[in-house]
C-alpha cells in the first residue's frame, strides 16, 4: 500500500474518532427535563446522563393531539413565551416531547405538563395599584396630604376672589 493512502486513511479513522466524540451515540443516554411554568410562559432544563454535548434539542408541545408549538434549540436552557402556545389556556394539560439529537442518533421523552398562566411581577404590581385606584383611596389619600389641602384651599380662595372681582365689574 503506498504510504499516501495509509496516511489518508489514518486521517479518515482519527476524523471519525473526532466525530464520535463531539457526536456520541445516545443508545445507553438517558434524557430528561425540568419543566416549569414561569412569569409568562414555560422554562425547559434539558439534561442528559451522563452529561454529553447535545447537537440540537427539538421541543414538540401538543393539547390533545394538536401540535401547539414546535421549536428547536441548541441550548439546553429553553424559555417557550406563553404567546407562542396557540389556543393553551390557564389549567390545560400539554404533552411536552423533548427530543436529544446527536449527529446520528436521537431519542424522545414525552412529559405530561398542566399549564398555570403565572402573573409576572409587573402585572402583579399593576393589579395592586389598580385595585388601589378608588375614589375613595384617592379622596383619603387627598384628605391626609396638609400640602394637597393647602393647594385646595389656595384654589378655592383664588376662584372666591375672582369670583367676586368679577361681580365688583358688573
Amino acid at each position: 500500500v503506498p504510504h499516501h493512502i495509509s496516511r489518508i486513511d489514518s486521517d479518515i479513522l482519527r476524523i471519525d474518532n473526532t466525530l464520535d466524540l463531539l457526536l456520541p451515540d445516545l443508545t445507553s443516554v438517558i434524557i430528561s427535563a425540568s419543566i416549569k411554568n414561569r412569569p409568562d410562559g414555560i422554562r425547559i432544563i434539558c439534561n442528559t446522563s451522563p452529561a454529553i454535548n447535545i447537537t440540537n434539542w427539538i421541543l414538540d408541545i401538543t393539547k390533545n393531539g394538536n401540535t401547539v408549538c414546535e421549536t428547536i434549540s441548541s441550548s439546553s436552557f429553553i424559555f417557550i413565551n406563553e404567546e407562542a402556545l396557540i389556543g393553551v389556556d390557564n389549567g390545560d394539560t400539554l404533552e411536552i416531547t423533548i427530543t436529544a439529537l446527536s449527529g446520528r442518533t436521537s431519542k424522545s421523552r414525552t412529559y405530561t405538563h398542566i399549564f398555570q398562566h403565572l402573573n409576572s411581577h409587573l402585572e402583579d404590581r399593576l393589579s395592586t395599584v389598580e385595585s388601589q385606584l378608588t375614589i375613595g383611596n384617592i379622596i383619603d389619600a387627598f384628605a391626609q396630604d396638609s400640602d394637597a389641602l393647602q393647594a385646595l384651599a389656595n384654589v378655592l380662595h383664588s376662584s372666591n376672589t375672582l369670583a367676586q372681582k368679577v361681580a365688583e365689574l358688573s
